[in-house]
């Protein structure tokens, strides 16, 4: 009963400017969520892969090619987080997505514990801002070395989901696909 009454007082923490959330991420005063975007050129048959290139001053992995990503806060949805990372990231929103996984890096020195994995086709009527540093590579390119090692496991990660979706039967695989979508539910009542 204390606890609940505790619960009941709880609230979201607000949307927070990048200075206070990196205080709270560098002193790991709670978790925070990643959301790792594998953007590609088609969900149903990918070929190509959009990856950012990571500025010459980045502290960890500079000018290493990555996939955008973002963080998963309080009070969001799944949809609009992807959609805000895409957006702030690559200039468009997304046609559809799927979660692939969730992985667990656990001794990185960066804050991603635990990261969603999202594959990702963008809307085709909204351009990309090539000028992000953007580029489109093949699918089934290795990119040992151009990227931090945790981003080759993500797309090692995701081609191995593809390559196992390709075994399936069409019907098999849109049943697969709803296993991998999203639930978005408002739970307050």
């Amino acid at each position: 009963l204390v606890l609940r009454g505790r619960l009941s007082r709880a609230r979201a923490v607000p949307r927070m400017e990048w200075p206070v959330l990196e205080v709270l991420w560098q002193t790991r005063l709670f978790p925070m969520n990643p959301v790792e975007c594998v953007i590609v050129d088609s969900i149903r048959n990918p070929t190509q892969v959009l990856l950012s290139r990571r500025s010459p001053d980045d502290k960890y992995w500079p000018n290493a090619w990555h996939h955008p990503g973002g963080y998963f806060g309080g009070n969001m949805k799944m949809g609009e987080v992807i959609q805000g990372i895409l957006l702030k990231e690559v200039g468009a929103g997304f046609k559809s997505y799927l979660l692939v996984t969730a992985a667990n890096f656990w001794n990185l020195e960066r804050d991603h514990e635990l990261s969603l994995i999202i594959v990702c086709e963008l809307n085709p009527e909204e351009p990309i801002q090539v000028e992000k540093g953007l580029r489109w590579f093949r699918f089934d390119q290795d990119f040992e070395g151009e990227m931090p090692p945790h981003h080759c496991l993500i797309h090692q990660t995701v081609r191995r989901f593809f390559d196992f979706r390709g075994l399936l039967y069409p019907e098999l695989r849109e049943r697969f696909d709803i296993l991998h979508s999203v639930v978005e539910s408002d739970t307050r009542s």
